[in-house]
């Protein structure tokens, strides 16, 4: 008697807990809608400062492996190649490293002034 009394008793509770999951699984799903939309917002936002970097890296590593070709070739020095892509400067560049991370900043200012300016105009 006493073992049924208890079956009984496991049984109502197991019930009204299975209820009451049901019902908080919307909220639940709710919730976790939510922050699968913030967390693909936050990080589409991360890649989108990104890119200009990105690209401009690329760019930077084309141009310093062509300039790397040249000089292996005999066309003359790598790091004077290179520095024809960027604007005079009344000094010399010390080496091709600084020189080819210059370019990378020179690239994504342009980047970054094209994205503005059609910001504006569209």
């Amino acid at each position: 008697m006493l073992s049924a009394i208890i079956s009984l008793v496991l049984a109502v509770v197991s019930v009204i807990l299975v209820v009451k999951l049901l019902l908080l699984t919307p909220t639940i799903l709710l919730y976790a809608l939510v922050t699968a939309g913030l967390a693909i917002k936050f990080v589409a936002k991360k890649i989108l400062g990104a890119i200009p970097w990105i690209v401009s890296a690329l760019v930077a590593a084309t141009v310093g492996f062509i300039g790397l070709g040249r000089q292996f070739f005999g066309a003359g020095s790598a790091k004077s190649f290179v520095e024809q892509f960027l604007p005079p400067r009344d000094f010399e560049r010390e080496t091709l490293s600084l020189t080819l991370i210059e370019l990378m900043i020179v690239v994504r200012e342009k980047i970054l002034r094209q994205v503005t300016c059609l910001r504006l105009n569209g």
